[in-house]
């Protein structure tokens, strides 16, 4: 079968075998040296054919129909076309054949001006066979056409490596299967001038939808190749004038693995892709390569629990012969790509792609011009998923900055593949703050969102970030400073330990605390607990979490209860100290001493905190309770203090220090009054399982010094400044 292009402009038609007077550019002009012969002419005249040297032997009634002569073109269609140059003329001794011996000739010798402008859809139609391949040799080529509407239609399996041999035992295998569709245009355009060629270019349209998936049971590296269909299309006859050209294709398809898997994967996606790709030729300008794809990409999620580096492809071949000699060439590779390692994040990758290389033997077109090859026309790759991993976001800026709030956005700009449960921007005066610091929780999912941050200090450094969280952990974004505005609340400290920021009040000589002491190492069981030992304990909390523990109300208003010895922080006794230890304080703070405290009450009473002008009566001991309470925290339905006292409003606050009434954990392991009593710690024992302490109580409105504090109980602790 062979198909003719019918070319549209009627100038093409016409035949010159010389120059003209006025030529018309667009007019096919022929060497007056060429010589055609027809189909019958051949099939009446042709006695043999060297394929090897293509000499040829015709009757001598040849020299009838044609004179023919050294330095002759001879142009046929005849089967894939002929184009040669005639380099000697013999009769044979009987006298009655001619041997014509030929060498090669090109385009540009016999047309002195002519151009084709085609593009050749590559149908079912036009195909003489087909071989589809099976996945053993044994089978050999399926030679079937087949129906349908595409060139190529058509699912296929491949197996790649049996280790046993057995097909029904999967587990040893490594093999791809699929389904290939593809339409095809050939690309072919040829200008010719004053027997030299001006501008070509050749190449294809290709639209193909490819369904690839690898299945590997077992560790192996492979590199190997394996059809897939070979299609042998019809000599396409182009006619150019009273000539014609005579184009060839032949396409294969092929089937590769290339790389290594540790243990089972299966992977597969689907690509669909439309490309114009090739090269083109200019006088002036010389070789190029030119391409417009256009790719879509889905996937299968990859199941896969090993390490894998493997390209999984089919490769399409359109190489085309042009009067039987090798002419251009277009190969592309579809592939997709797994790239897998369990020490990376994301542990496994999964890439589509597309590579194209073009070539010409353009000896055809013009013996004057090299040929011309291109790798990597197009050079294609996407990543097209991955495996899960933590969430993407950005922190926004903190605006609207006060004494005591600030606002922040956040912004998730990829969820991981894994669904956000959680979003919001985390703060603490440390750097890089994280969810076990205060933080806010803004919904879930991607996009953006605002976070208001209460609960700061005035003229206080911070540090936030935004954070969301997804299966595979928690993520961060970019870390935002900012001081709030000066207050008149007091100044602050920030115990560099954990970040927390503590208020602090200057007494007389000492800076003491403001709040109760939060730091928290670890959280202990209310049922345990110790002389010897360090235990931490938060009111009313069951668990062994302090990321927990850090979240509960009683922590985060009345702070951290402490066994003598935690306290202490494994330090001796400050008998002979009246300055106390630092304990568990933070850098340049200390555990007071019982002598510290007495200096604390000795100050408050001799500057107005006493009714008759002696320590130790009911009245100045009361005095003194109502200017230590917060005026929050305690009991009271008016919520003003230690023992609701009314009597002496112009001292309730009044020293600044804020005591909070934490309760305490009892020796046999049971918490008790919060809300009413206040408990906290010197570093002075009174004897060998007790130390001296302060106690502020709800009932009786007074400070009392008390002797009877356990190591064992559970306490709270305020710190003075070194």
């Amino acid at each position: 079968m062979k198909k003719t292009i019918l070319l549209l402009s009627m100038g093409l038609l016409l035949f010159s075998c010389g120059p003209q007077d006025n030529p018309d550019p667009d007019e096919v002009i022929i060497s007056e040296n060429a010589k055609i012969i027809d189909d019958q002419t051949w099939e009446n005249n042709v006695l043999a054919i060297d394929s090897t040297n293509y000499t040829i032997t015709f009757k001598e009634d040849i020299t009838a129909v044609k004179e023919l002569k050294t330095g002759d073109i001879l142009v046929s269609t005849i089967g894939n076309g002929l184009l040669r140059k005639i380099t000697n003329i013999t009769t044979t001794k009987a006298g009655s054949d001619i041997v014509v011996e030929t060498g090669y000739a090109s385009l540009t010798d016999f047309v002195e001006q002519g151009s084709i402008e085609k593009s050749i859809p590559l149908s079912v139609d036009d195909i003489e066979t087909i071989e589809f391949y099976s996945d053993t040799e044994d089978d050999g080529p399926n030679n079937v056409k087949g129906t349908t509407a595409h060139l190529i239609d058509r699912p296929f399996e491949k197996i790649l490596y049996d280790n046993d041999g057995n097909r029904d035992t999967k587990e040893d295998q490594v093999s791809v299967n699929g389904k290939l569709t593809c339409d095809m245009n050939f690309i072919l355009k040829i200008k010719i001038k004053s027997f030299s060629l001006v501008t070509a270019q050749s190449g294809i349209v290709t639209t193909e939808a490819l369904d690839l998936a690898l299945v590997a049971g077992l560790a192996k590296t492979l590199n190997k190749e394996m059809p897939v269909a070979r299609v042998f299309f019809a000599p396409i006859t182009i006619p150019i004038g009273p000539v014609a050209i005579i184009v060839t294709p032949r396409l294969d398809f092929i089937l590769g693995v290339a790389g290594y898997v540790n243990g089972s994967v299966t992977c597969g996606f689907s690509q669909s892709f439309n490309v114009a790709a090739g090269m083109q030729y200019s006088k002036d300008g010389g070789w190029s390569s030119y391409n417009t794809p256009t790719f879509n990409f889905t996937f299968n999620e990859p199941q896969i629990n090993t390490n894998a580096g493997i390209s999984t492809y089919v490769k399409a071949e359109l190489s085309t012969k042009i009067y039987n000699v090798a002419g251009p060439y277009v190969n592309g590779k579809a592939y997709y790509r797994l790239a897998a390692d369990l020490q990376q994040t994301p542990w496994w990758e999964l890439y589509g792609g597309f590579n194209i290389n073009a070539g010409m033997n353009v000896k055809v077109l013009d013996f004057i011009t090299i040929d011309y090859h291109k790798n990597g026309i197009i050079e294609y790759e996407r990543l097209i998923t991955h495996a899960p991993t933590k969430p993407s976001i950005t922190t926004g800026e903190v605006t609207n900055i006060t004494t005591t709030t600030a606002t922040c956005s956040g912004t998730v700009t990829s969820d991981g593949k894994a669904t956000v449960t959680t979003r919001g921007v985390c703060w603490s005066a440390l750097q890089n703050p994280t969810i076990a610091n205060s933080k806010t929780t803004n919904g879930d999912g991607q996009g953006t969102f605002t976070s208001y941050i209460t609960g700061l200090y005035p003229n206080t450094t911070y540090y936030v970030r935004a954070y969301a969280t997804n299966a595979q952990g928690t993520a961060y974004g970019e870390q935002r400073a900012f001081t709030t505005n000066q207050g008149e609340g007091g100044a602050t400290f920030v115990d560099s330990r954990d970040g927390h920021v503590y208020k602090m009040v200057t007494l007389g000589e000492q800076v003491w605390m403001a709040e109760n002491l939060a730091y928290l190492p670890s959280v202990s069981l209310p049922t345990s607990g110790s002389e010897s030992s360090p235990y931490y304990y938060v009111y009313d909390y069951n668990g062994t979490s302090y990321t927990e523990a850090k979240t509960t109300t009683n922590y985060q208003t009345y702070g951290v209860l402490y066994n003598w010895t935690a306290a202490m922080n494994g330090a001796a006794s400050s008998s002979s100290n009246p300055s106390g230890v630092q304990g568990v304080c933070p850098p340049g703070w200390h555990l007071p001493s019982d002598e510290e405290w007495t200096q604390l009450e000795t100050y408050l009473t001799n500057n107005g905190y006493k009714y008759d002008g002696s320590i130790g009566g009911s009245d100045v001991r009361a005095k003194l309770a109502v200017a230590l309470v917060a005026n929050f925290g305690w009991e009271s339905s008016t919520n003003e203090g230690a023992a609701g006292n009314t009597d002496y409003p112009e001292y309730r606050y009044k020293s600044g220090f804020s005591a909070l009434p934490g309760g305490y954990r009892d020796g046999g392991g049971p918490f008790g009054l919060i809300g009413s009593y206040g408990y906290w710690w010197s570093s002075t024992q009174s004897d060998t399982n007790r130390a001296w302490h302060r106690a502020l109580y709800y009932d009786l409105s007074s400070v009392l010094r008390g002797s009877y504090g356990y190591k064992v109980y559970g306490f709270s602790v305020r710190c003075v400044r070194d």
